[in-house]
């Protein structure tokens, strides 16, 4: 009798099981993935893809959907793909470049599904930028300027002497900054496009940052 119970348990587990093997349902609805509410800067790519899920009614990825990005504010930009297509896990993206405008809404459209919006904010990029230094960090971390603009470190660290140390960006680095402490400054203009990181050597682990330049 009991083996009798244990076998149709197994039995009953391999049908319920079975489920997961039916023909995926068309698509049911979105979920936004990635990339919404971003500040970002005119005539500039957003720096994450704006990235959605297609889903049947079971909550099951659909590959294969066409997805398309449709400006409902803000017409002056492009995407890197227009329509999408789904990849094996039911995603779709793309890379939103702004134009002029301030404010972008783009409506996302699959047949048959309800919308769903992502917005943006653009801005004019700064052409001189604070970072201030005290100890152990960079203020901001993380900053953008505008091609030609300038960044310039302050040091508020009465007796902890710091560094500003290029590790990564488009070459060639820009030159460093001594070891300074006290309230002097470190200033450097940038002509490239890209993200430049630095650390401090003495503090590298806690003390880090990036400078991205654009257009």
């Amino acid at each position: 009798m009991r083996v009798t119970t244990v076998l149709a348990a197994v039995l009953g587990a391999f049908a319920c099981g079975g489920d997961s093997t039916q023909p995926l349902g068309p698509p049911d609805h979105l979920v936004k993935s990635g990339g919404d509410r971003q500040d970002w800067y005119f005539n500039n790519p957003l720096p994450v893809p704006y990235s959605v899920t297609v889903l049947d009614a079971s909550e099951r990825p659909v590959p294969g959907v066409s997805v398309a990005w449709s400006p409902l504010l803000g017409s002056d930009g492009s995407f890197s793909s227009n329509p999408s297509t789904t990849n094996s896990s039911g995603v779709a993206t793309t890379v939103h470049t702004l134009g002029t405008a301030t404010i972008y809404v783009v409506n996302v459209v699959v047949t048959g599904v309800p919308t769903t919006q992502f917005t943006a904010n653009a801005s004019a990029p700064g052409t001189a930028v604070p970072v201030t230094v005290t100890n152990l960090a960079f203020t901001p971390r993380d900053t953008a300027v505008q091609t030609g603009g300038m960044v310039t470190w302050t040091w508020n660290s009465q007796t902890t002497p710091h560094n500003v140390t290029f590790t990564g960006g488009p070459t060639p680095l820009p030159t460093s900054s001594a070891n300074q402490s006290g309230t002097t400054t470190f200033s450097t203009t940038f002509t490239a496009v890209g993200t430049y990181t630095y650390h401090c050597t003495i503090h590298p682990t806690q003390m880090t940052g990036s400078v991205t330049v654009v257009h």
